[in-house]
């Protein structure tokens, strides 16, 4: 993987008398990323039999849950290459599709572009209102995905596909001890096509409905807020109100495939388009209270806006196919997967208070709860397609009328429900305990959320919808928590920290670019920084030297 990032910001900032103030930001971004990924199909052969040799395994399962291993009985058996052949998926899988499969070069190549202006003016003002702030702020992004994949093809008679590893594809076997095979095979793919020994069938279109697409959004921002700085009923308050005017529009191109990839026919690649444009008005309010000197609250109302994965956003949409077999399902349509052009923005109505008691210098102990009530939400399902204007294929059933409809998985838009948590945090300084332990410090914090919405699971061998079934909203995680222990004195500094969130589900796309829900582990990352600040005196003074790991 390759990727070349540029990334171009300039900010300008002007005044004009005592109480004007301009800025300008431009900003430039832009991700090229190459991968590549190549895969080819083996197995150990029995020369004699003319067939697939199996061979016992070990299969080892710790019983304290360590990784599990999986060690051949027969050395080598993984590593010798004389007693290796490669052959096509069909025959080793067992799975349908072009006979001659043996395997697929994937270069995907994806491009990330945003640009962004934004224009603000603030005026001091007199009395309640301590100034005015207000301006414009335009983005665009561009986001190009092409998988760009490949088959692997083996050549020869239809009934005899195995063949040898050229010797000049062969590389040192590689150590998977870990896994509990000692040795295992290293074929040097790209070889074996570039040589001859195999072919390459470039282009197979039903990897474009799901992977190739290009999304453009333009959001177009126009705010204003007032900030104040007062008293109510004896407390000193500060704070600001203000509103936000957002126009989004968008729109994205794909692609659908109505052949299939054993016979590629270029007509029956058709381009899709799609898109949506919506307004938004975001009112907010923060106040902040000082209710002593040492004890601040905090209070927040508003709407709120989050964009939808851009990829989500794509147009593409594979072709469903008619069910001819007799039975309760015949006329009706196999399910589709596509994205969703016209996809909503998640939108919500927040309220937040927090309590904050400081001690000493750097110390102090805060509470802070939250609900979000979600007028719109982003999830994964199914719903109806019409698929009226499908070609028919040949051989139908006399008298066999097809549904208009059919099931299409996709991303969605929900309304209702809510998000709500609580977070207490704390910094403490060691040398309130004891004036021996100045320096050290401890900080932690840790949440809880709690959601009233789930998402549908989906089968990960199949990728239908499991009907009736749930689970959590994608990326949330119940619990989650920090801590991190300090020791800052004499131009030392040490760290320890500790991060924690229980399980969770996530969408990520896998090495075929496809997108796939899987439920994650609970995962915690320890991690230790040390560093060094030379003091304002000598040759080294304002060096400092830091340490991660």
């Amino acid at each position: 993987r390759k990727d070349r990032i540029t990334a171009l910001g300039w900010s300008n900032e002007a005044k004009f008398g005592d109480r004007w103030k301009a800025t300008a930001d431009l900003s430039y971004s832009k991700d090229v990323r190459d991968e590549a990924y190549s895969e080819v199909y083996g197995a150990p052969w029995d020369k004699a039999g003319n067939k697939i040799l199996y061979t016992p395994f070990r299969w080892n399962i710790p019983v304290d849950g360590s990784a599990q291993t999986v060690t051949p009985l027969q050395a080598g058996v993984l590593a010798d290459a004389s007693n290796f052949r490669l052959g096509p998926v069909t025959g080793f899988d067992w799975v349908p599709g072009q006979k001659r499969w043996a395997g697929a070069v994937r270069t995907p190549h994806i491009e990330d572009e945003i640009k962004g202006l934004r224009l603000s003016a603030e005026r001091n003002l007199d009395g309640m209102f301590s100034s005015v702030v207000f301006g414009a702020n335009h983005t665009t992004r561009d986001k190009e995905v092409q998988k760009n994949e490949s088959r692997i093809l083996m050549p020869g008679p239809i009934d005899n596909l195995v063949r040898d590893v050229p010797t000049g594809a062969l590389r040192t076997p590689h150590d998977m001890s870990w896994a509990g095979i000692p040795q295992l095979i290293r074929i040097d793919v790209p070889t074996l096509y570039t040589s001859g020994g195999l072919t390459l069938e470039p282009g197979r279109f039903t990897a474009k409905v799901d992977n190739d697409s290009s999304v453009s959004e333009k959001v177009t921002t126009l705010f204003g807020m007032l900030n104040f700085d007062t008293r109510l009923g004896g407390l000193p308050v500060r704070g600001n109100v203000g509103a936000q005017f957002v126009r989004t529009s968008q729109n994205s191109e794909g692609w659908e495939y109505r052949g299939n990839d054993d016979t590629p026919d270029l007509s029956l690649l058709i381009k899709r388009s799609g898109g949506a444009k919506y307004d938004d008005v975001l009112p907010s309010m923060n106040i902040v209270a000082d209710i002593s000197r040492d004890t601040i609250a905090r209070f927040g109302l508003g709407m709120t806006t989050a964009r939808p994965n851009i990829v989500d956003m794509r147009a593409g949409t594979s072709t469903p196919q008619l069910i001819l077999d007799d039975g309760p399902d015949q006329g009706k349509w196999t399910q589709a997967y596509a994205g969703n052009p016209e996809l909503k923005p998640w939108r919500a109505s927040t309220i937040d208070l927090s309590v904050e008691k400081y001690v000493g210098k750097r110390s102090y102990v805060a509470a802070a709860v939250f609900r979000k009530n979600l007028l719109s939400y982003i999830t994964y399902g199914v719903s109806a397609r019409d698929n009226s204007d499908l070609p028919l294929p040949a051989g139908m059933p006399a008298g066999l009328v097809p549904q208009q409809f059919g099931p299409v998985f996709q991303p969605l838009n929900g309304s209702g429900g809510y998000i709500e948590g609580l977070e207490l945090a704390a910094s403490l300084e060691g040398d309130m305990l004891h004036p021996v332990l100045k320096g050290f410090g401890l900080v932690a914090s840790v949440s809880k959320l709690n959601s009233s919405i789930q998402d549908q699971r989906v089968n990960p061998d199949t990728g239908q919808v499991i009907a009736g079934s749930s689970m959590p909203l994608n990326g949330m995680s119940g619990i989650s928590n920090n801590l991190t222990v300090y020791y800052e004195q004499h131009g030392f500094s040490a760290r320890v920290s500790q991060r924690y969130r229980s399980a969770f589900t996530a969408t990520t796309r896998d090495i075929y670019l496809n997108s796939t829900t899987r439920q994650q582990a609970a995962d915690k990352v320890v991690d230790l920084q040390l560093g060094y600040n030379f003091d304002d005196q000598g040759p080294l003074k304002g060096l400092s030297v830091l340490f991660g790991l």
